[in-house]
C-alpha cells in the first residue's frame, strides 16, 4: 500500500497543477512507475476538520444552487433557486481534490482538469473507495463532504423553496423601507403564489411588525 507525504509537510513537494499531474502520470511507462510517480508527487491530507468541510460544502452549494445574473464583477447571486448538478459535480471534485491534496486547479470551468483526471484514470485511483483498492483520498471523508452538501441543499429547500419562506424572505428584504406598509405587499404576494394559509400570512405580518426582519444590505 502506497504511503504519502502528510499535506501539513506540502512546502517539501511543492503545489503542482492537477494538469500537470495527470500529463506526468500518463507518461509513466508501467504501473510501478505509476505508483512511484504518485508517492513522488502527491500530497495527501487525511482528514479535514468539520469547519473546514462546512466551508467546502457551502461553497459547492453557494455557486451551483442558486440563480445568478450580471457578468463580471457585476455578477450577483439572488435567493431564486436554481440547480446546476453537472457544475456541482464537477466543483465537487475540484473541491475536494484541492482540499485534500497539494493539486490545484488551473483554469477557471475545471472541465479540463475533469477531462484530464478521467482520461488518465486517476480519477479512480484519487476519488473511488474500493474494499480491494482504497482511494487515495480518503473514502470516509469524501463521503462526509458529500453528505454535508447534501443537508446543505435539504436546507436550502427548507429556506427558499417553499411559499412562506419566500414571503419572509421579500419582507426581510423590504420591510424596512421608510414608509413601507407591508401587508398590502404580502396580499400581492399571496395572489402570485397560489393559496397560502391566511395564518401564515398573519405570522409573517406580526413578524415584520414587530421588527424582527432585519434590513438586508445590497
Amino acid at each position: 500500500m502506497l504511503q504519502f507525504k502528510k499535506k501539513e509537510k506540502a512546502n517539501e513537494v511543492g503545489k503542482m497543477s492537477i494538469l500537470d499531474f495527470c500529463k506526468g502520470y500518463r507518461n509513466q511507462p508501467t504501473n510501478e512507475a505509476k505508483a512511484e510517480y504518485i508517492k513522488k508527487n502527491l500530497v495527501v491530507n487525511t482528514y479535514l476538520s468539520i469547519l473546514e468541510k462546512d466551508v467546502l460544502a457551502g461553497r459547492i452549494v453557494n455557486a451551483t444552487m442558486f440563480k445568478y445574473e450580471g457578468e463580471g464583477e457585476d455578477r450577483k447571486r439572488t435567493d431564486i433557486v436554481q440547480i446546476n448538478s453537472v457544475a456541482q459535480r464537477v466543483l465537487f471534485v475540484r473541491m475536494i481534490i484541492e482540499g485534500y491534496t497539494n493539486l490545484q486547479s488551473t483554469t477557471q470551468g475545471f472541465f479540463e482538469e475533469y477531462d484530464a483526471l478521467k482520461q488518465s484514470g486517476l480519477y479512480d485511483v484519487l476519488l473511488v473507495d474500493y474494499e480491494a483498492a482504497p482511494s487515495v483520498i480518503p473514502g470516509r471523508e469524501i463521503a462526509e463532504c458529500s453528505e454535508l452538501v447534501e443537508l446543505k441543499i435539504s436546507d436550502i429547500f427548507r429556506n427558499y423553496d417553499s411559499p412562506t419562506s419566500f414571503i419572509s424572505n421579500q419582507v426581510e428584504r423590504f420591510g424596512k423601507l421608510a414608509n413601507f406598509t407591508i401587508e398590502p405587499i404580502l396580499n400581492a404576494l399571496q395572489s402570485k403564489i397560489g393559496d397560502i394559509p391566511r395564518e401564515d400570512l398573519d405570522n409573517v405580518i406580526q413578524m415584520a411588525k414587530s421588527g424582527e426582519f432585519k434590513e438586508v444590505d445590497e
